[in-house]
């Protein structure tokens, strides 16, 4: 199939991605078996047979010993059962050295055995692959590739999709509880970014300056009830060593499951803007979309309103025009969902057409994504998701540039999947994410990492809070974007950084202290100010 340029434009700081082929690294990897509890101390595992249970939290906790590792009072901690067989899973790690010489880390955990019906099988853990060792004395760690499989127990073959579906597997900076995630990501690698271009350039999810968590879902998409199938999780990164060594920055917990709803009757279209929170260069941009509801998607460097699309409100699941509104009784949280379009081969030669008389024309649009699906042996008559075609252009931007998100929806008209019930109708509704994830160089030579709400933008905060008087907006913008500082937003300065890129640094780490350290410090400086007032007081009587 063809996957374009992976999202990689011609001209970025990245040379070819996953070179080395994984055939090549089992030959060299012996793994040797043991308790996970041993193995990877902080792996949590747990499982759920379906989608519905996995709503509703209805779960086995694989690893029971690790049950304390999940936030308390969350739907992990408090829907989870331990699991009643003896049988703890295993868990083995591999180094291995690929012919180009970089260094390999694999991770195999199981076995799992699963008979279908789109079960859920989810993953987290502190210290993923065991890669802080790595860190011992001021070492950096540059990762340069990684991938996620399935393989057989019984001999280590990959399995495919289908059976397994690697539904997601992120790793992202370690944050105090083990849940699920998936930020924007932002670095800069100025400092080893030539030995990067000499091994196989960038990959996805690098923060290069401390330990990395794993969080990941699989499931398998056979049949309920289909025959037993043995499997092990397996995740490889590719790495090398860097000797510099950078600061830290404590971390926080954000969470990730930010979808919204397309009906499955019917062409529609999403979409979003914002302004790009830093300065910088694209590496890469990785997409995360659901196949089955994509035509096709644009990430354009404009607004809505030069497309147009601003007169276009979109409405929430209900069918109600946004605003949003805020939990009501008997109803969950209201997200955007899509917009109703009669034909989108129109609406799509439009915005072309509307891209065409801007400034740049074509050159405005970042990124394309067309979707990707195929048909597999032994599944007649469904349709299965493949990684889609995503194509990137060059593309420098500055803090403050706006981008726009432009998704032309459609469900591809196929069943469901064979873990569904053949005799249910085609649900209503549908899930869907339209999220780009940027890799680039920032221009101020720090690492930034965060989580970029689009709804921030002083252009989308509008139709958020239209009820709202100016005022009001201004204020609840401000709230909004401290909260993503506080949860989300880590800068992080090499030891030599700019005083200015230093001083960002310090702000931050200020602005992101616990509120309470904060109010005992003003209630602390506030005390002293008074006493120097008095002091100062009684200088002056004493002096008359």
């Amino acid at each position: 199939m063809d996957f374009g340029n992976y999202g990689t434009p011609r001209g970025s700081p990245a040379s070819e991605l996953y070179a080395t082929e994984i055939h090549e690294l089992h030959s060299r990897c012996r793994f040797r078996y043991e308790p996970l509890r041993s193995a990877f101390p902080s792996l949590t595992v747990s499982h759920y047979t379906d989608t519905d249970t996995y709503d509703r939290f209805d779960g086995v906790d694989l690893t029971p010993h690790n049950h304390r590792k999940y936030q308390p009072g969350s739907g992990w901690a408090l829907g989870l059962q331990p699991r009643t067989s003896d049988r703890e899973p295993q868990g083995a790690l591999c180094e291995a050295v690929a012919d180009g010489g970089a260094t390999w880390a694999i991770l195999r955990v199981g076995p799992f055995n699963s008979t279908g019906g789109y079960d859920w099988w989810q993953f987290a853990a502190h210290d993923a692959l065991n890669l802080s060792r790595r860190l011992e004395g001021g070492r950096t760690l540059a990762l340069h590739s990684h991938y996620v499989v399935g393989v057989r127990a019984e001999d280590g073959g990959v399995l495919g999709y289908p059976p397994l579906h690697m539904h997601h597997l992120h790793l992202v900076p370690s944050k105090p509880w083990l849940r699920y995630q998936w930020p924007m990501t932002g670095a800069s690698w100025q400092q080893w970014l030539a030995r990067a271009r000499e091994v196989q350039g960038f990959s996805s999810y690098v923060p290069n300056y401390f330990a990395l968590d794993m969080e990941g879902e699989v499931n398998d998409a056979r049949a309920a009830g289909s025959p037993p199938l043995a499997w092990y999780l397996e995740v490889g990164v590719g790495f090398e060593e860097a000797p510099d060594h950078l600061s830290l920055v404590p971390s926080h917990q954000s969470t990730y499951e930010n979808y919204y709803w397309v009906p499955t009757d019917g062409k529609h279209v999403h979409w979003y803007e914002g302004e790009m929170p830093s300065s910088g260069q694209l590496v890469r941009m990785k997409h995360h979309a659901h196949m089955s509801l994509l035509r096709r998607a644009y990430f354009v460097a404009g607004t809505a309103e030069e497309l147009g699309l601003h007169k276009l409100l979109p409405r929430d699941k209900f069918g109600e025009q946004l605003p949003l509104k805020w939990p009501q009784a008997g109803h969950s949280w209201r997200w955007p969902s899509s917009i109703p379009i009669v034909d989108l081969d129109k609406l799509e030669t439009l915005l072309l057409k509307r891209i065409d008389r801007l400034p740049g024309g074509r050159s405005r649009i970042i990124c394309t994504l067309d979707a990707a699906r195929e048909e597999a042996g032994g599944y007649p008559g469904y349709v299965w998701d493949r990684a889609g075609k995503s194509v990137c252009t060059p593309w420098t931007f500055r803090q403050g540039d706006p981008f726009l998100s432009v998704a032309l929806l459609e469900w591809h008209g196929g069943r469901l999947g064979p873990w569904a019930n053949e005799s249910a109708p085609l649900p209503e509704l549908l899930p869907m994410h339209t999220q780009w994830n940027l890799l680039f160089a920032a221009a101020d030579g720090a690492s930034h990492y965060f989580m970029y709400p689009a709804f921030l933008a002083s252009r989308a905060l509008p139709l958020v809070e239209r009820a709202l008087v100016p005022q009001e907006q201004a204020a609840t913008q401000a709230i909004f974007r401290e909260m993503l500082l506080v949860q989300n937003w880590r800068v992080v300065v090499p030891l030599n950084g700019p005083l200015g890129v230093r001083a960002q640094h310090f702000a931050h780490a200020v602005r992101r202290a616990p509120p309470r350290l904060l109010a005992a410090a003003g209630l602390v400086g506030a005390m002293l100010l008074w006493r120097c007032a008095r002091r100062a007081r009684r200088i002056k009587y004493h002096a008359i």
